[in-house]
């Protein structure tokens, strides 16, 4: 599963592969289901007719608008004989890295303030990405030399319009992660009314690599906000768990946010 992207007409499409198991042994009707991120009631629909004896299968989504960072969206594949009968199946959740709001904004550069007063450790950390929307805004930090699209360590820092508990945001980034992730784990570090540490790392779910986070939810005075850094590792050494610990416990969220 791959997204592609139409720099020219601006425009995102998810481009799914599929390699049967054994050739194709009749003519087949693939129905693709793709999880419209603007709205889950109007799914994106891709149907392809597929020859006899294929050996590898390409599919394109219609136009893809409102991914998010490491939010989870469910493909559904469903494959029809000639007679119209279902013979089977098949579901995946594909964790997306793009968001679609810099392309939404033609590339446009976005000022997004920082809400949060934190500092990073002792090495170089750059402004990888901003983008706003009615829903909130994101800012994302990676390392010198390193991209949004190609990081080892990351630190995000969320804004959320609208008053959302912290525990049912936790709950919430509980449930998505957790769906086809059965090595995932995820443990309450410091939990009060108003704010939640929470950390959660897996060993590689949905064609990602392994990650260990370190996330802290806040209730502000307008939204919900979190400060989050995590690496492409299935454990943080001691010494870098600990920092970032103590990092995200001390920032504190900028009066009006």
């Amino acid at each position: 599963m791959m997204h592609k992207l139409d720099t020219g007409g601006l425009e995102l499409h998810y481009t799914l592969s599929l390699e049967p198991s054994k050739p194709i042994e009749q003519p087949t009707k693939l129905k693709v289901t793709f999880q419209n991120p603007e709205d889950k009631s109007k799914p994106l629909v891709a149907t392809q007719e597929v020859a006899a004896g294929a050996i590898s299968i390409k599919i394109e989504s219609p136009p893809i608008w409102g991914l998010r960072p490491r939010n989870a969206y469910e493909v559904v594949v469903r494959a029809y004989d000639s007679a119209g009968t279902l013979l089977g199946t098949h579901r995946q959740l594909i964790q997306s890295m793009i968001d679609t709001r810099r392309l939404e904004r033609g590339k446009a550069q976005v000022d997004v303030p920082e809400r949060w007063n934190f500092t990073f450790d002792s090495r170089q950390w750059q402004l990888g990405s901003q983008s706003a929307d009615r829903e909130g805004a994101v800012r994302e930090y990676v390392l010198n030399g390193q991209t949004v699209e190609n990081w080892s360590e990351l630190v995000t820092s969320l804004y959320l319009a609208g008053n959302v508990a912290p525990r049912a945001l936790f709950e919430q980034f509980r449930r998505d992660l957790s769906r086809g992730c059965p090595s995932l784990r995820v443990s309450i570090i410091e939990e009060s009314a108003e704010n939640i540490i929470f950390e959660w790392q897996h060993e590689g779910c949905q064609g990602f690599p392994a990650q260990h986070e370190i996330r802290r939810i806040a209730r502000g005075q307008t939204g919900t906000l979190t400060l989050s850094f995590v690496e492409k590792t299935r454990q943080l050494t001691p010494d870098k768990r600990a920092i970032w610990i103590s990092i995200i416990k001390a920032a504190s969220v900028k009066p009006g946010a």
